[in-house]
């Protein structure tokens, strides 16, 4: 969010707005459009009534024509917001009803989703290795394909911090391990309930600071949470997580460039490594650091691991290169050579998963992460 002053600012704007009996979708825009400005640190200027209203963008150039007949100076305004969130890689939304259009449903679909959640989702339990489950709550096929493409058209669009290696493209457990081959030690911590530790306000606040309307960012919230939390099971969360750890991952990178050592996120596990061996000494700090930005660590997984043992990040060898433990290894050839020859739908449910269906691979890719495996 921006900061106090300028929240101060918004909220005076809004209340102005508000004594003028301004239209609250206005209201909502003009305080979207002015946080964007701050943040860039541009000039407010409402209504440049002179602002030429042609553009060689396609998508605002139609905007222009299907709205006409909107006052010029009404227009400007909406023509300046849309130009500063497409410079953000951003579509422009100015409303629910303009976000129903986006995601390809009614506004009427989308209040019915937010008014009964619990239909639109389904809970199972996968075991975890430890003996316990772990709950998963997966949207069902509707919710499904609207989170896909909040994901695809929204979330996707913001980058997020080099050092988070999870849910990323081109990012994997193996570039997550590969800088921190051969350290004198390893530091390991493990966010406790990572995603249900997300609230609701946290997600808002996301879609408030990428330049969203209040009521289209609360539209988006209700879409992407269950029960005021992020759920373990929808794909938009893994995203959204890796945003909100933006700031996280920027104070530890910025911390390591300091001190001399090497950081990593892979969604909820943290590591830290250094030719240093003194680097366990400031494990209080990095729990403060993450106690500060809203999470808590889980005590019971810190890992302190030396040169002389085995160094593991997550679940890859690190102490003199890239490997896996062959115990691992030999256990995932099996599950491969099972899955091709066709018996995906038995490994899966060994693996704990409720629905295979939805995991099922072609032939090319089980080959090609074969292939990655044995080159570890």
């Amino acid at each position: 969010m921006a900061n106090c002053p300028d929240e101060r600012f918004i909220s005076n704007l809004i209340e102005l707005n508000k004594r003028a009996d301004v239209d609250p979708e206005i209201i909502d825009l003009v305080a979207a459009y002015a946080r964007l400005c701050l943040k860039d640190g541009k000039e407010l200027n409402f209504y440049k009534e002179y602002l030429a209203l042609s553009t060689n963008k396609p998508t605002i150039q139609r905007f222009i024509e299907k709205n006409a007949s909107l006052d010029k100076r009404s227009l400007s305004f909406l023509v300046s917001y849309a130009e500063m969130m497409r410079k953000k890689r951003l579509p422009f939304l100015f409303n629910r009803a303009h976000l129903a259009i986006f995601l390809g449903t009614k506004e009427g679909e989308i209040e019915a989703i937010i008014q009964n959640k619990e239909s639109y989702y389904h809970t199972f339990f996968i075991p975890k290795r430890n003996g316990d489950e772990r709950r998963i709550t997966a949207p069902k096929d509707r919710l499904k394909e609207i989170q896909k493409t909040i994901l695809r058209k929204i979330l996707e669009k913001v980058s997020v911090h080099f050092a988070a290696r999870g849910f990323k493209r081109r990012s994997s457990i193996i570039s997550n391990a590969h800088g921190h081959i051969g350290q004198e030690i390893l530091v390991k911590m493990d966010i406790k309930d990572f995603f249900p530790s997300i609230t609701y306000e946290r997600v808002k606040g996301i879609f408030i600071n990428l330049g969203y309307p209040e009521g289209v960012a609360e539209a988006l919230t209700e879409l992407t949470t269950y029960k005021g939390r992020l759920p373990m099971g929808a794909s938009t969360s893994p995203y959204l997580s890796n945003i909100i750890a933006i700031r996280m991952d920027k104070r530890f990178t910025g911390l390591a460039k300091k001190m001399d050592f090497t950081y990593s996120r892979y969604a909820d596990d943290l590591a830290f490594s250094s030719k240093d061996g003194n680097l366990k000494r400031h494990i209080p700090f990095f729990k403060e650091i993450i106690k500060d930005e809203g999470f808590e660590v889980n005590e019971q997984k810190v890992v302190i691991a030396r040169k002389g043992g085995q160094q593991k990040v997550t679940g890859v060898v690190v102490n003199r290169k890239v490997n896996v433990e062959k115990r691992e290894y030999k256990r995932l050839r099996a599950v491969i050579h099972n899955c091709k020859k066709g018996n995906l739908k038995t490994e899966m449910a060994k693996w704990g998963a409720s629905n295979p269906g939805e995991y099922e691979l072609p032939r090319s890719k089980l080959t090609g992460y074969q292939k990655n495996v044995n080159c570890c």
